[in-house]
């Protein structure tokens, strides 16, 4: 018999009568059971050799059902199609392959029915933890609901989840925020606008005042009028206009700017459309920094600067606490809960739409784009 045989899936039992040993002995050797080291070497050799002629694979679900876990880890996104999302994930996988576990990469695109057939298989497949990527609470803490009853251990990406016991890692939005207007300030730039993704907790507000004090405190002259507050639940068509229409309403009402920190991709977008319209310059004129507080951003802008984390180092840790965690439930250890912030990385900064200040846009409109009437 061999893998081209037609005869099905190859058993245990194929493989004790192949190599001429018992289906106990040939189990202990290829699941390199502790008694393996009390097996003669040649008796190892001898059934690997049988279980390699015959294409045996081992059974990860019996296995699984045997152990009540396995070493597979649940990977759950939310929005795959999201470039930070896929970098999270490579990392996620490179480190769970490094490590001998074995990745269940399940996609559901918001979908309820997807989620259902999703949880099942998770829970089919014995998974011995869930990584969760997603920003939105609400939806993630539906998941956990359904998985509640298992107490498979999940380790949350996007999402402060520590008060439903899953270890948590997120973008540190604070950091992100003071770090972008700080790298202006170097610049020179005195009169930013702001415009704001709100992802509706109740942290925003406290964060805005933080932001706001370190702002004023390195000689930015905040103006209310030139704060702009989206909600992160709008649709990416609107959360565009919205950008272009902020900038729109800027330069009609003479409001001086040199600079614009999106927290929001689309708006930002949106906002260099219509100053390109108006015939001025990005970053010549105006420079245009995104701050990337979300993982599920799916405008990819290359011309436009963005302050973000590493998101594959991201995925790499959300890795390795998972696979920890799965060795320290077998091992009977208490895991501690943890919630780590991601600061943002600067050496992934680039200058493609940021320049030193320059005349405010509506000192500019006025002398050389004939903007105002």
């Amino acid at each position: 018999m061999n893998r081209n045989s037609g005869q099905g899936h190859i058993r245990l039992v194929d493989v004790a009568k192949a190599s001429g040993y018992s289906v106990s002995t040939v189990s202990v050797v290829l699941n390199d059971a502790p008694l393996s080291r009390k097996i003669a070497p040649s008796t190892r050799e001898r059934v690997r050799a049988a279980a390699k002629r015959l294409g045996y694979h081992p059974d990860g679900r019996a296995r699984a059902l045997r152990c009540g876990t396995s070493d597979t880890v649940a990977v759950v996104a939310l929005d795959i199609l999201s470039p930070a999302c896929m970098s999270i994930i490579g990392g996620v996988m490179e480190e769970l392959h490094s490590g001998g576990y074995t990745p269940l990469l399940i996609n559901i695109d918001s979908q309820p029915e997807r989620l259902k057939k999703g949880l099942n298989l998770i829970l089919e497949w014995r998974a011995g933890a869930i990584i969760l990527i997603t920003d939105f609470g609400e939806r993630a803490l539906d998941i956990l609901a359904e998985i509640e009853d298992s107490q498979m251990p999940v380790v949350a990406i996007g999402s402060d989840l520590t008060s439903r016991n899953a270890n948590s890692i997120v973008v540190d939005r604070t950091a992100s925020w003071i770090t972008s207007v700080h790298h202006l300030s170097k610049l020179g730039h005195k009169d930013v606008a702001f415009i704001l993704s709100e992802i509706l907790d109740p942290e925003s507000e406290e964060e805005w005042r933080e932001v706001s004090g370190s702002a004023a405190a390195m000689g930015l002259r905040l103006n209310p009028d030139l704060v702009l507050r989206l909600s992160a639940l709008q649709m990416p068509e609107v959360r565009s206009e919205s950008g272009r229409a902020f900038v729109e309403s800027l330069v009609e009402k003479q409001k001086r700017f040199t600079a614009i920190v999106s927290f929001d991709d689309w708006a930002a977008a949106g906002a260099a459309s219509e100053l390109t319209h108006r015939s001025l310059r990005v970053p010549e004129d105006c420079s245009i920094i995104v701050v990337a507080h979300l993982i599920s951003s799916t405008c990819s802008r290359p011309d436009l600067s963005v302050i973000r984390p590493d998101y594959r180092r991201m995925g790499k840790q959300a890795a390795q606490w998972a696979s920890s965690t799965i060795r320290g439930h077998k091992q009977g250890e208490d895991i501690p809960l943890i919630l780590h912030r991601h600061a943002p990385d600067l050496s992934l900064l680039s200058m493609s739409s940021i320049a030193p200040a320059c005349l405010p846009v509506s000192t500019h409109c006025l002398e050389i784009s004939g903007a105002f009437k």
